[in-house]
């Protein structure tokens, strides 16, 4: 897994840490907030990953790839990077799952699964996504986080996460979630985001992974394909779980 947000693998993609602000809040005496539990999961959530994934979406916003079938360098720093680790766990353990569909069945995000994408993860993924945005558009961090989460003029909050991530990193697209995902796996041309896949993958998946360029091009597609059901499973299962209750008119 990525060590810190701090370390080599990550400052090429998110730029050198702020020292001057870290030694201001430290002299301030602001105690350190190292985890929080999301208030629509429950679930326990890293504070530095979450910021990691903001700094992604903030840089994501600030320069956006031509299509959002492309990838980003932002986009390690969020989805992407759990989601080369997770393939190089899929290539870790294939010899007990040769299918892709299956192994992200039992195992992508899937709550009470230990592995590199959790939905602990995905949820930092989609937050972080949401927050950069805000933040590029020029809201404080206080404001972004809280309307992130739950605000007067966002009362849905974190309700609809992943409807938002879908519909704005990926167009509110299946095919558009199949093909970034496909595009994180495979080399591109940017020597940090390059770099970032070799790294992730081989984290997981050892020195001697299959990397994903060489895989069939069937196995890959259908990798691809299960992360994109995944994504659209969690859109549909939070609307039916936030579906507005309609009163009911007495005879």
């Amino acid at each position: 897994r990525w060590a810190t947000c701090t370390d080599e693998q990550w400052q090429p993609l998110l730029g050198p840490v702020d020292a001057g602000f870290v030694a201001a809040v430290t002299a301030a005496g602001v105690p350190t907030l190292r985890r929080f539990v999301d208030p629509e999961s429950g679930l326990d959530l890293s504070v530095s990953r979450l910021a990691a994934a903001c700094a992604g979406g903030y840089r994501y916003h600030a320069a956006p790839p031509a299509s959002p079938a492309a990838v980003h360098p932002g986009d390690v720093a969020g989805w992407g990077g759990d989601w080369l680790t997770f393939y190089g766990e899929w290539r870790r353990d294939v010899a007990s799952y040769p299918s892709a569909s299956a192994y992200c069945e039992q195992r992508l995000a899937v709550t009470g699964v230990p592995n590199s994408l959790t939905i602990a993860d995905l949820i930092r993924a989609a937050d972080g996504y949401g927050i950069g945005r805000r933040l590029h558009e020029g809201a404080t961090v206080v404001a972004a986080v809280t309307a992130q989460y739950r605000s007067a003029d966002n009362p849905a909050g974190c309700e609809r996460r992943f409807a938002g991530f879908h519909t704005g990193r990926f167009a509110g697209s299946d095919d558009t979630v199949l093909a970034a995902a496909r595009s994180m796996l495979l080399p591109g041309g940017d020597p940090a985001t390059d770099a970032a896949r070799s790294w992730g993958v081989r984290s997981t998946g050892g020195l001697t992974v299959t990397p994903p360029h060489q895989l069939p091009d069937e196995d890959l597609t259908a990798l691809c394909r299960s992360f994109a059901d995944r994504i659209a499973a969690l859109v549909s299962q939070e609307a039916v779980r936030h579906q507005p209750v309609t009163a009911r008119r007495p005879r």
